[in-house]
C-alpha cells in the first residue's frame, strides 16, 4: 500500500468510528464499487502555502462494506493539489501525507464516500521542521480598483483575508489598512481581498521582511497591494444634480451652510451654500449601480448619504438620476448627539479586581467586531481612556463595540449604545476571565550568544542569562543577570537586573520585559528602563545619553525585540 501503518491498528479505529458516530452504509451500496475523484490539498500549516511534491495516500481497509479494500496515490504539483481517481466502495476512507523532508509529521484526515457522490475535495496540514519563529510585524495594506475610465482609484470598506479565510482587516476611504500579524521572516504569504459586488475579489503575495520594491528589508513593516477591476457596467452618464441639505431641528427643516459632500470613495465634491445648496457635475452609471454621495455637516449635525440611481434614457432624453425620478436631491441631516471621552475600566471576573496593561481597542461597527478606530493600554488602575474625537468617530447607527484582550485571559467583545454613551462623564466596565492555558515554561533557551535558564511558570517564574564571548582572551564580552515575572498563561511580564562588560565599558541596568510563549520558541520585547555606565578614557564612546548606542544598545529608553529558542534533548 505504499505505506508500513499496521493494518490491525486501522482496522481497529476504523471500527472505532463508526461505533463512535453511528456511520452506516446503505444496503443496497454495500459492497458497490463506483468511480470517485478526491483532490487533496496539502498546505503549510504555519503559512497556509502549498507544499508540493508531496505523496498522498487513499485507502479503505478490508471491511464488511468493502471486503476487497482500496488503495490509490497520487504527487501534489506546485499548486499543494493532488488528484487521486480510484473505484472505491461506499465506506469510510482515510486520505494521508507522507513524511518528507522538512515534514517530517506528515498528515491525515478521514472522508466517508457516499454512494451516488463522485467527487470530494479535502484539506491536508503539514508542519515545517525548524520553522523560523513568527514575528509580530505591521501590514499596510492598499487595495485599489480600475474605475469605468481605467483610472486607478481607493477601494473603501475592502475585506482582506489571509490563506486560511481568516479577517485581517478592511480598508477605510482611502483604500488603506493596517494590520498586526505574526509572520515567520522569509515566507511568502498570500492573501484574498473582497471588494463586494462593485469591484469582484483579487489576490495578493508579499514576502516577510521584504519592502514593497521587494528589495530592502524592512524592521517590523511589510506591505501588501492590491489591484481590483469594476464588475459593473461600462456605460457612464454626465449629470448635474442640484443638491439641498438641510437639517431637521426642533422648529422644522433648516437650511444647512458649509456642508462638505463628498462622493462614494471620499473624494470632495462640492460644499452647499448659505441657502444649504450646491450644483455639481458627476458619472452615473446607467446599469442601475448606485452613485453614493455622502454629506458632512460638522460637530452639529450626524453625516448621512444619499444614493443616486441612473437607468435607460427617457423618450425626453432624461435620466432617471434618483429614486424618485428627479435630478434634484434633498439630503435631511440629524442633529448630533455631542460625544464625550469615554473611560472603560477592564476588571478580572473572577475577583473583581482592575487588570493593568489590557488592550482596549474601539470599533466602529460595520462588522463584528468593526474597524477599529483606537487602541489603548489600562493602567494599573485597570482604566483606559478614549477622546471625545474617538469616541465620535467608532459611533454608528447609535452604538459602537469595545473589546479588550490581555494575556491570560479570553478576549471580549461588548456593545455600547447610545444610552450608555450618555452622561457627564460616560464609563463602561469590561470584565475578563482568566483561562487555565498551562505553559511549559521552565528550560534552557538561547538567544545568539545568550543562554537563558528559566524555572517555574503559571503565576511566577523567574529566569538567569549570561553571554561568555571570547573568555581567556585580551578582549572577553560578559553579559549576566536575572529576571523575575508574573505569569498569566502564555504571557509574561518581568522586571530584570543585567550587568555587562567588556574590554572598555561596564553597564548596569534594568529592564521591563514582555514574554509571549509559543511552544518552542518566546517572543522577547525589553525596555531599557535605567542604565549606568562607565567607560576607561581610553575608550571613544560617550559614557552617558543617546550616543552611547554607537557602543551598545544598552541605553536607557531603548526598546530591545528578539526570540529565545528552547534546548531539545
Amino acid at each position: 500500500m505504499g505505506t508500513q501503518r499496521s493494518s490491525l491498528f486501522k482496522a481497529l479505529f476504523f471500527a472505532l468510528l463508526v461505533a463512535q458516530f453511528g456511520w452506516s452504509i446503505p444496503a443496497h451500496a454495500q459492497g458497490g464499487l463506483q468511480q470517485i475523484h478526491v483532490r487533496v490539498y496539502v498546505a503549510n500549516s504555519r503559512t497556509g502555502s502549498a507544499v508540493p511534491s508531496a505523496r498522498v495516500y487513499f485507502e479503505q481497509q478490508r471491511t464488511a462494506p468493502c471486503p476487497t479494500g482500496v488503495a490509490g496515490s497520487a504527487e501534489t504539483g506546485p499548486d499543494g493539489v493532488a488528484d487521486i481517481y480510484v473505484t472505491a466502495c461506499a465506506a469510510i476512507a482515510e486520505v494521508w501525507v507522507s513524511p518528507m523532508q522538512n515534514f517530517p509529521g506528515g498528515g491525515a484526515g478521514f472522508v466517508h464516500i457516499a454512494s451516488g457522490q463522485t467527487f470530494y475535495q479535502w484539506r491536508l496540514s503539514m508542519t515545517p521542521e525548524n520553522a523560523p519563529p513568527s514575528e509580530e510585524r505591521t501590514l499596510h495594506i492598499r487595495v485599489r480598483g480600475h474605475d469605468a475610465s481605467g483610472k486607478l482609484v481607493p477601494v473603501h470598506f475592502a475585506t482582506v483575508y489571509d490563506e486560511q479565510g481568516r479577517h485581517v482587516a478592511t480598508t477605510d476611504y482611502n483604500g488603506m489598512a493596517t494590520a498586526h500579524v505574526l509572520e515567520p521572516i522569509g515566507e511568502t504569504i498570500r492573501m484574498r481581498a473582497d471588494g463586494g459586488s462593485k469591484w469582484g475579489e483579487a489576490t495578493s503575495s508579499f514576502i516577510v521582511g521584504a519592502s514593497e520594491g521587494g528589495t530592502t528589508l524592512t524592521r517590523a513593516d511589510d506591505y501588501i497591494n492590491f489591484v481590483m477591476k469594476g464588475t459593473g457596467g461600462e456605460t457612464a452618464e454626465d449629470v448635474e444634480l442640484a443638491i439641498s441639505v438641510v437639517g431637521q431641528s426642533s422648529s422644522g427643516r433648516v437650511p444647512v451652510h458649509n456642508a462638505t459632500i463628498y462622493d462614494g470613495e471620499g473624494h470632495h465634491l462640492v460644499t452647499t451654500d448659505y441657502n444649504g445648496k450646491a450644483s455639481v457635475h458627476v458619472k452615473v452609471m446607467t446599469n442601475g449601480e448606485p452613485y453614493t454621495i455622502k454629506v458632512d455637516a460638522g460637530s452639529r449635525w450626524k453625516p448621512a448619504s444619499k444614493e443616486i440611481f441612473g437607468g435607460p434614457r427617457g423618450s425626453n432624453g432624461t435620466v432617471p438620476y434618483n429614486l424618485t425620478g428627479g435630478r434634484a436631491v434633498t439630503v435631511v441631516l440629524e442633529p448630533s448627539t455631542t460625544a464625550k471621552e469615554l473611560t472603560v475600566e477592564v476588571l478580572n471576573h473572577d475577583t473583581d479586581k482592575p487588570v493593568g496593561s489590557a488592550t482596549v481597542t474601539l470599533y466602529k461597527p460595520n462588522k463584528f467586531p468593526g474597524t477599529a478606530v483606537a487602541h489603548a493600554e489600562t493602567n494599573l488602575e485597570g482604566l483606559a481612556t478614549f477622546s471625545s474625537d474617538e469616541v465620535a468617530e467608532a459611533v454608528l447607527n447609535g452604538s459602537a463595540h469595545v473589546g479588550a484582550t490581555h494575556g491570560g485571559s479570553k478576549s471580549t467583545v461588548q456593545t455600547l449604545s447610545s444610552e450608555l454613551l450618555q452622561g457627564e462623564s460616560p464609563k463602561y466596565v469590561l470584565y475578563l476571565t482568566e483561562t487555565e492555558e498551562t505553559t511549559k515554561w521552565s528550560g534552557t533557551w538561547y538567544q545568539g550568544p545568550y543562554k537563558i535558564q528559566v524555572s517555574g511558570g503559571n503565576g511566577s517564574m523567574s529566569y538567569t542569562f549570561l553571554r561568555a564571548s571570547d573568555v581567556g582572551t585580551c578582549c572577553p564580552t560578559i553579559d549576566q543577570g536575572s529576571g523575575s515575572c508574573t505569569v498569566k498563561g502564555s504571557v509574561a511580564t518581568c522586571t530584570a537586573q543585567g550587568h555587562f562588560q567588556n574590554s572598555a565599558s561596564q553597564i548596569w541596568r534594568t529592564e521591563h520585559v514582555i514574554l509571549t510563549y509559543q511552544g518552542d520558541y518566546v517572543a522577547v520585547k525589553s525596555h531599557i528602563v535605567s542604565s549606568r555606565e562607565k567607560t576607561d578614557q581610553y575608550h571613544p564612546c560617550p559614557s552617558s545619553g543617546p550616543e552611547m548606542s554607537k557602543c551598545t544598545s544598552l541605553y536607557e529608553g531603548n526598546n530591545l525585540t528578539g526570540t529565545w529558542t528552547r534546548q531539545k534533548p
